[in-house]
């Protein structure tokens, strides 16, 4: 009723997504149509979610015609999908299908975090194999070198990797819960205490928009895909180095031959700016790249209008020198507002003159269903009717699964963590999961029993905490989380 409601149809169903082409809103369009590929770490309407903050919505009001993929949330049914799957049954199926849409034209294809490192290998793909169909390559915050991933390498080792191998043995996939749990440590200040502290502690909920609804939304990820995905390129940085895989044979970025448009956010935790900046010397292609205010996601849903939201952008043009991401970060200037206007001036100026909107869907794509499809639909219809309620669900959700990935992750990775903050700073936000100072200074409102043990304010906040996982059923052996709370 509130999110993913721009108008279109969907126009083909795989095994493992369906393809949204979006109605035109305008009397013309630019022949070359958008393709976007979300990550399907996510569900595809963080980049269509109201219609005042909608990426898609924009898009088709500046005269474009955008198709859009949903990805299928995976069940024990897709356990052997592996990341020739997406692919194929993914990627180049929706440009199969763009191609009897709209015939003859080239297609600007954007593709966001894990959407855009699979865009970067089938272009690749495709410049190994002299397809060329891409008009260009917009990439939202993605990594296509993962040599400094950033803090999700604390979690990401030989030894991590194979327990994950065993634990989706049983069941087939990656549960939402490890893929939230994980997000929610590398940012425990805004996804764990604050609202630990706020809702369980004080009682003050925060109100729901659009965003935190679409971020309890989670999704599962298939058994093979994942492990792929971890070892190839986390592990093993296969991509960048030229030893990736599709269809049996080697791709290499330097091949690219498309414009390419990159964005990277400042306070990014997931693809951090200065990696996805290394894509500046993996292809000599024309490259612009765009730093922006905000994080992984907010920097992301940036639509004009937000009077605190900044930008800079630099031109590399083909075959020019290589700028160190500092050096990048002096020279390129500063604009404000935000970063879509500039976008949407690049895509125009690689874009013919404007025709007739082509018809929803065409002969073998014939539209099966109004948008946002049937994934969205089948996992909302549990809160039909009460949109609220589908946000205190997925908060209930995430608060028990915040507590579970306390209990489990920090115990594990508590020395980890302690050692990188002791050499320098880079872990700092990570080790906010074990660091009682924010805590223990917003519980100075609240009563403190007479009989407060040797631990001082610490023993206060173990008290609370454990009242957390009592709530959930959760029963740590007694010192365990006293010592967890003594590293911090």
């Amino acid at each position: 009723r509130d999110v993913a409601v721009t108008p279109g149809k969907v126009v083909l169903r795989t095994p493992l997504m369906e393809l949204i082409q979006y109605a035109p809103t305008t009397g013309q369009v630019r022949p070359e149509p958008v393709l976007i590929v979300p990550a399907w770490i996510m569900k595809y309407y963080i980049l269509d979610l109201s219609p005042h903050n909608s990426l898609v919505r924009y898009l088709v009001g500046q005269g474009f015609t955008v198709f859009c993929i949903s990805w299928k949330n995976p069940g024990s049914a897709e356990a052997g999908m592996g990341m020739d799957d997406y692919l194929q049954l993914g990627f180049f199926a929706a440009l199969d299908a763009i191609g009897a849409i709209v015939p003859g034209r080239k297609v600007h294809a954007a593709g966001y975090c894990l959407g855009g490192t699979l865009l970067s290998i089938a272009n690749a793909a495709m410049a190994r194999d002299d397809d060329e169909r891409l008009a260009s390559m917009t990439l939202f915050c993605a990594q296509t070198d993962f040599t400094e991933p950033g803090e999700l390498a604390l979690f990401i080792d030989e030894g991590e990797v194979s327990l994950l191998e065993a634990q989706m043995a049983e069941t087939g996939y990656l549960t939402a819960g490890q893929m939230a749990g994980a997000f929610q440590l590398l940012r425990s200040y805004d996804l764990m205490w604050s609202r630990m502290v706020g809702e369980y502690l004080m009682g003050e909920r925060a109100p729901m928009n659009d965003l935190m609804a679409w971020n309890a939304d989670a999704t599962r990820l298939p058994a093979r895909m994942h492990s792929q995905y971890l070892r190839q390129l986390f592990l093993n940085d296969a991509l960048s180095e030229g030893r990736y895989l599709v269809g049996g044979r080697p791709v290499s970025l330097s091949d690219l031959d498309t414009p390419s448009y990159c964005v990277g956010t400042v306070t990014d935790h997931v693809a951090p700016w200065r990696s996805v900046h290394k894509l500046h010397y993996l292809t000599s292609v024309d490259l612009r790249f765009v730093l922006t205010s905000g994080g992984h996601n907010a920097g992301i849903v940036n639509p004009p209008g937000n009077p605190r939201r900044h930008y800079q952008l630099r031109t590399r043009p083909a075959g020019g020198t290589y700028r160190a991401p500092d050096d990048w970060l002096a020279a390129a200037p500063s604009m404000e507002g935000s970063w879509w206007p500039a976008w949407h001036a690049w895509l125009q100026a690689r874009s013919g003159k404007p025709v007739a909107p082509p018809q929803l869907g065409a002969r073998g794509y014939k539209p099966l269903a109004d948008a946002p499809g049937s994934g969205m639909h089948t996992h909302l219809s549990l809160f039909e009717g009460d949109s609220n309620a589908f946000y205190e669900a997925g908060q209930e959700f995430n608060m028990s699964l915040t507590a579970r990935q306390f209990a489990a992750g920090i115990l594990r990775h508590c020395r980890a963590i302690t050692a990188l903050t002791a050499q320098n700073t880079r872990g700092v936000n990570a080790v906010a999961a074990v660091e009682p100072a924010f805590v223990a200074a917003q519980l100075d409102a609240v009563p403190v029993s007479e009989d407060r043990d040797s631990h001082g304010d610490s023993g206060e906040i173990v008290d609370h905490l454990q009242a957390i996982q009592a709530q959930v059923g959760l029963h740590l052996a007694d010192g365990e989380l006293p010592a967890v709370v003594g590293h911090g």
